[in-house]
């Protein structure tokens, strides 16, 4: 991927691919040229890892249940963060 913040590092993070900064064509060839010559196993197992990365950090249905678990705690928080009996 041609990219920069974020989006890079959570690629990185998974092993799910190659990224190089955004805008950098020379960059874009030269990791696309580094896929072209990787072996199809090699290819297959971060395509495997970024399916992994995804269903771990953002199924939708975790996700969901994420922002449901924010806004509970928003209404009802904890006893130990300051809530009062």
């Amino acid at each position: 991927a041609s990219l920069d913040g974020v989006g890079a590092r959570e690629i990185e993070r998974a092993g799910a691919g190659l990224t190089c900064p955004a805008g950098d064509g020379a960059g874009l060839a030269r990791i696309t040229g580094e896929l072209h010559a990787m072996a199809p196993r090699e290819r297959a197992i971060m395509g495997a890892r970024g399916r992994a990365y995804y269903h771990q950090q953002y199924d939708r249905d975790m996700l969901i249940q994420r922002v449901e678990d924010v806004l509970r705690h928003a209404v009802h928080p904890p006893l130990s963060e300051g809530g009062t009996v």
